[in-house]
């Protein structure tokens, strides 16, 4: 906040102001983060430990894994004839804040899938330590754990959508995983949820909260949406205990870069 009083002469109240749009607009468009569970803050530090229960009689903790927090951020360049407009200012920080949650979904489900980005980029992911673990949701170590939709690389039908979320239930139930679930979908699956199986009928979303045992569920674009054989487009998890987690070592942060050609830079 003080670099933007300082540079620009922005009273406090308006950079509170900028600061606030800015997390408003990744709350409303980071899907993701309204079905996992956020985990502890870690705000400031340079790695994250992630607690592993070992697959073992009685039991217990394994070694933690330590992952490397990610950087997402999403450039803007305010012009001379709008920096003083607040409102203006409001509706740009608040566009680079959709992106940003835009960006944080993929995060999340592509993880080590995404290409490092170019120089200069105006947007992106930055892994903070090359050398630790970078998560992915929609990774696949053990393929006994996947269901088919079945839908043969189109859109799949509501009871075909209705049977893999069965499926996977009973696949979590089977392997000692009782209890309320997440779902994450591909917005397309997610709109499936909203139509009755036949006419006249509730819409399946009911029916997916009694399977999943909770309303806990969303779409996000960040899965794939192509349904070709081996792509992800949904996930459900168990949320308590908690299969995962979001930590976060960075609050979003409005940051002064710098002017140029009657442009002010931003981040």
């Amino acid at each position: 906040m003080a670099n933007l009083t300082q540079e620009l002469g922005w009273s406090t109240g308006r950079v509170n102001a900028v600061q606030e749009a800015a997390s408003r607009s990744i709350a409303r468009t980071a899907k993701c983060r309204r079905v996992i569970p956020k985990g502890p803050q870690m705000i400031g530090h340079k790695s994250v430990p992630v607690p592993q229960i070992a697959n073992i009689a009685p039991l217990q903790y394994g070694t933690d894994i330590v992952a490397t927090p990610i950087h997402i951020w999403v450039d803007v360049d305010i012009d001379d004839q709008h920096i003083n407009d607040e409102q203006a200012v409001i509706d740009l920080i608040e566009a680079s804040g959709a992106q940003l949650g835009r960006l944080e979904d993929e995060e999340i489900i592509q993880g080590n899938s995404i290409a490092a980005p170019a120089a200069n980029a105006p947007w992106g992911q930055q892994l903070r330590n090359n050398a630790l673990r970078r998560f992915q949701f929609n990774a696949k170590p053990n393929p006994a754990a996947v269901t088919n939709i079945a839908a043969a690389a189109r859109r799949p039908t509501g009871l075909e959508l209705l049977t893999a979320i069965t499926t996977s239930k009973d696949a979590l139930e089977g392997a000692g995983r009782p209890g309320e679930c997440g779902l994450l979908l591909h917005n397309s699956l997610y709109g499936i949820l909203g139509l009755p199986l036949v006419a006249g009928a509730p819409p399946l979303i009911h029916q997916v909260e009694e399977i999943i045992e909770g309303n806990q569920m969303t779409g996000t674009s960040a899965l794939d949406g192509t349904f070709n054989a081996g792509q992800t487009a949904a996930i459900l998890f168990r949320l308590e205990p908690h299969a995962v987690d979001l930590v976060h070592t960075m609050l979003p942060t409005v940051t002064f870069l710098g002017r140029s050609n009657g442009q002010t830079h931003a981040n």
